[in-house]
């Protein structure tokens, strides 16, 4: 129904299908994962069904927009940081249960919700969109998004609406918010792993690039013996016993769990490992639109560029200068 979808870069997260969702850090997990069903919503019910949403999400949930096609328009639905811009202005909504809804805006060929760019209203020629993420169906991390529409396929869903209005409640049980169908590679088994591959460290040479951890504020992390992150990761197994090296993650939003998740050297190779977190450990190579969740207990081997979501952290894989 558009021609892209712009993604900026940012805290939370954004999910798109037939419409656009912009999902805060504060928000809880149970209720993200209901805000991400409804980016798949359309038709003349999609107004009643963000009503009945906003009347299940309590002040403690935090902030989100979401902006769904309904047959002849467009129906948002919104609370505290979350905004929506038609391309030329502000949707102004009415109160519902401390949300704001709007049904039957035109959205102008644009709809932006989150965060929106500067410069939304001219957003062909904006040179930041440039840096932005496409982003074609799914969930990625970011702060806003900008919806770009083509007016032709505009017209032709207002005659034609898809299909009906699930339940948010259905529909959020069918919806993953970030993971993808696909099933992650499995070169070995970490948890259950014996012998001395599980306490080995590779000692880089100089012909090799030195693997880092980049996190979303800045810091950046050799890997040169293997760690393990999390909330609390200093009394876990693989730290007292294995001489990994514990990597505490701040978590004000309590998403993480106290040993999440571990990173293992093995060779010229680096493996990422679910501790069996409670809201699991999330990859992405650095050309996807949607996150894998692994399975706990199963290795994935990192590339360069891979992305790595513990609870709201963001982390990138980078091979960076020769040691």
């Amino acid at each position: 129904m558009s021609q892209r979808c712009e993604v900026q870069p940012g805290p939370g997260l954004v999910a798109r299908g037939a419409g656009v969702v912009w999902i805060g850090p504060d928000c809880e997990r149970e209720f993200a994962e209901v805000l991400v069903s409804c980016a798949q919503l359309t038709g003349a019910g999609s107004s009643g069904v963000l009503t009945a949403v906003a009347a299940h999400a309590p002040h403690t949930r935090g902030s989100f927009a979401v902006a769904v096609p309904n047959g002849s328009g467009w129906t948002a639905l919104w609370r505290g940081d979350g905004r929506v811009h038609d391309g030329q202005r502000e949707v102004d909504g009415r109160p519902a249960s401390g949300s704001w809804v709007a049904s039957g805006f035109g959205g102008h060929g644009q709809i932006a919700v989150g965060r929106p760019p500067r410069g939304a209203g001219a957003a062909d020629g904006s040179a930041e969109l440039a840096e932005l993420t496409d982003l074609t169906a799914g969930v990625v991390p970011g702060g806003g998004a900008l919806l770009i529409l083509d007016p032709d396929e505009e017209r032709d869903a207002a005659r034609h609406p898809m299909g009906g209005s699930p339940s948010a409640s259905a529909a959020a049980a069918e919806v993953d918010p970030v993971a993808s169908k696909q099933q992650p590679e499995s070169p070995r088994t970490g948890a259950g792993a014996s012998g001395d591959d599980q306490g080995a460290t590779q000692m880089w040479s100089a012909s090799t690039p030195t693997p880092q951890l980049l996190f979303d504020d800045g810091k950046a992390l050799t890997i040169d013996n293997d760690l393990v992150l999390g909330r609390r990761p200093e009394q876990h197994d693989l730290v007292v016993n294995g001489g990994a090296r514990p990597v505490a993650i701040e978590d004000s939003q309590n998403v993480l769990s106290s040993a999440h998740a571990a990173v293992q050297v093995r060779g010229s190779e680096v493996y990422l490992l679910d501790l069996g977190s409670l809201n699991g450990t999330h990859i992405a190579s650095a050309s996807a639109t949607e996150w894998t969740r692994l399975d706990s207990g199963v290795a994935r081997r990192l590339e360069e560029g891979d992305r790595l979501l513990l609870g709201w952290t963001i982390i990138t894989f980078a091979l960076g200068p020769q040691a």
